[in-house]
């Protein structure tokens, strides 16, 4: 009796239903919620395409606008003010299902190999419920997307490619270096690479985007200098950030976290050591060079970044599927790389698995929290304006208009001893917004120092003291919620 059929049948109609229900399932997480929320105020507060641009999330354009894509479809069947947030959560999510299937069809049929479809399907949904939808996961996905376009034997297909470049470069700022990666995969699957439609491509999108930056999006240049500076990139020294990456990550259980995380990564490293001892026994020395090169790039955006962050590390996904790709020809390596990405997915990542468990306890207590605050303040959701003072995520379940161009004053937040961020313009733009602000409510996150976020906020004296003066604390859940003094 031969195994194939069999494993190929609960492939197709057990496992791949049953990743799909769970993708969907599992609850957004909190940077989900700031995106989408931002997305909702640029839509029903802006008149677009400047809206993508004024409500700032501290994300670059490209994630703004994907982002508001996935809050459009899901409101048209969910609308995001009934509060529904399970069930609008599950419309984002199959949004999102229904894009990684297309994409993954169509690199399936570029780049051939035995159980192509549900490899590169796993691969990104059986990951860390944290890590979907985030900038790394949609930058893997259309570096593949941009891969498959490149082995089309149609020039104008590399031309896209080199569009799509820009996209993923518009998503995080500096997954642009994802560019990298993308040429040299091309390299290693393909063989030859058009350099001169992807260049045109290339410079026609980036030109296209400078255009719109000086037209109708003021503020995406300066917003994407200085989200690096919020979030501390450069903050450290080499060596600093060498040993912190080696104590947190490196120093035995970077296998183990990255298994639990993105097991895709783990066995891709797997891959890649066995492909190295062979290609360096063959002294096919430039094909390794290639291949290392394609894993180096993403190892530096990775340290570049110094927070090493888990989903960091999600943008080594993408040389781990290519290299799990160039061992495809060997019959066992898909089913055995299948089975090993569904071990992790059922006990650590479905809805069954042990994040899962506790991420849908730690959101649903938020949105109880956030129910519950409405129903006692019934008039927050109508204020012209509100201030929030919180990582990002209040206008997702408070819908009211920022009062500040920014929905998080991460520039104000984000200054602390050693990191001094006040001459910054839009440090000054948000303190101004914060001290002189009248509206009727505050609505806060800044609970104590050792919290993650409101160090800046409440290291500074006059914006404590501006709300201790005018304002009362009326609510305190998820949020503190402060009324402002009759």
């Amino acid at each position: 009796m031969k195994l194939q059929p069999i494993f190929t049948a609960i492939l197709y109609y057990l496992i791949l239903p049953f990743a799909g229900i769970t993708f969907i399932l599992q609850t957004m997480t909190n940077d989900s919620r700031i995106f989408l929320g931002a997305a909702a105020i640029a839509d029903n507060f802006y008149p677009l395409p400047y809206g993508w641009d004024a409500a700032y999330e501290v994300k670059p354009i490209g994630n703004r606008i994907l982002n508001w894509m996935l809050y459009k479809v899901a409101n048209a069947i969910v609308p995001f003010v009934s509060n529904h947030y399970t069930e609008f959560g599950w419309c984002v999510k199959a949004t999102a299902l229904i894009l990684l299937i297309v994409c993954c069809w169509y690199v399936s049929r570029k780049i051939v190999f035995p159980y192509s479809f549900p490899f590169l399907f796993l691969s990104f949904v059986c990951m860390a419920n944290f890590g979907i939808l985030m900038s790394e996961w949609f930058s893997v996905l259309f570096s593949l997307v941009a891969i498959a376009l490149c082995m089309e034997r149609e020039l104008e297909h590399t031309f896209v490619a080199g569009i799509l470049c820009i996209v993923i470069a518009l998503l995080k700022s500096i997954t642009g270096l994802m560019v990298i990666p993308i040429i040299c995969a091309v390299y290693l699957l393909h063989g030859r690479f058009a350099w001169k439609d992807f260049i045109k491509g290339y410079l026609l999108a980036g030109i296209a985007f400078l255009i719109l930056c000086a037209t109708v999006w003021p503020y995406s240049i300066g917003d994407m200098l200085m989200s690096r500076l919020i979030a501390h990139v450069g903050r450290y020294d080499y060596q600093t950030m060498l040993v912190s990456m080696w104590t947190t990550q490196a120093a035995g259980i970077f296998p183990l976290v990255m298994w639990d995380y993105f097991p895709i990564v783990i066995i891709g490293c797997v891959g890649a050591a066995y492909i190295l001892l062979k290609g360096i026994a063959k002294s096919d020395y430039k094909k390794m060079g290639i291949f290392c090169l394609m894993w180096l790039i993403p190892i530096i955006i990775v340290f570049v970044q110094s927070e090493f962050i888990v989903y960091h590390y999600l943008l080594l996904a993408l040389p781990a599927i290519i290299t799990v790709v160039m061992l495809a020809k060997k019959p066992w390596v898909i089913p055995v790389t299948i089975s090993l990405l569904l071990i992790s997915f059922i006990t650590i990542t479905s809805i069954f698995g042990s994040f899962s468990v506790y991420e849908y306890g730690f959101w649903h207590q938020k949105e109880t929290n956030a129910d519950a605050i409405l129903a006692n303040i019934t008039d927050l959701t109508t204020q012209p304006s509100l201030l929030y003072l919180d990582p990002g995520d209040a206008v997702y379940y408070f819908h009211s208009n920022s009062s500040c161009h920014y929905i998080t004053p991460m520039p104000v937040e984000r200054n602390k001893p050693g990191w001094d961020l006040t001459y910054l313009p839009q440090y000054e733009e948000t303190y101004s917004c914060i001290v002189e602000y009248q509206g009727k409510y505050i609505v806060s996150d800044l609970k104590d120092k050792t919290q993650y976020f409101g160090v800046g906020i409440l290291n500074n004296k006059t914006i404590m003291e501006m709300i201790e003066r005018n304002y009362t604390r009326v609510e305190s859940q998820s949020w503190d919620i402060y009324q402002k003094k009759i």
